[in-house]
């Protein structure tokens, strides 16, 4: 009897964990209400995605992941620079608190990365980042 429960929660599991979230870009425009923002969903586990918001001008964070460290460093094509990882409220994540990052960023041609002791995630620049950046002017 302790058979038929065991296989409903283990099938229940596999059905959740084989529902991994969509990779890629997205972009929201301007709407009057709300300002042009743009995320990249690595679509890993862990939820990992970098969001881009327009304050005036294109400010970028990674939230999620499965890393552990106390500072991580951003790369926008040939550029690095380090920064202290920040512990919310709900949960961890990876601000560029610079203003040059944040541009490099927003103007990257080949890779964006992030690196946070063993732990890595790389994209490529793509259309709908630029379309933030044109809109974030």
């Amino acid at each position: 009897m302790r058979t038929i429960p065991a296989t409903l929660a283990l099938a229940f599991l596999l059905g959740c964990s084989a529902k991994q979230p969509k990779s890629g870009w997205e972009y929201r425009r301007s709407n009057g209400v709300y300002a042009a923002s743009v995320y990249y969903r690595f679509g890993d586990p862990e939820g990992t995605t970098l969001i881009g918001s327009c304050k005036g001008e294109p400010q970028f964070m990674l939230a999620g992941g499965a890393w552990d460290a106390p500072r991580f460093t951003v790369t926008a094509d040939d550029r690095s620079w380090t920064f202290p990882a920040r512990q919310g409220e709900h949960g961890h994540y990876l601000p560029v608190e610079l203003y040059i990052a944040n541009q490099a960023i927003a103007h990257a041609k080949r890779r964006i990365a992030f690196q946070a002791g063993n732990w890595h995630r790389e994209i490529r620049p793509s259309p709908p980042l630029t379309s933030f950046i044109a809109d974030c002017s």
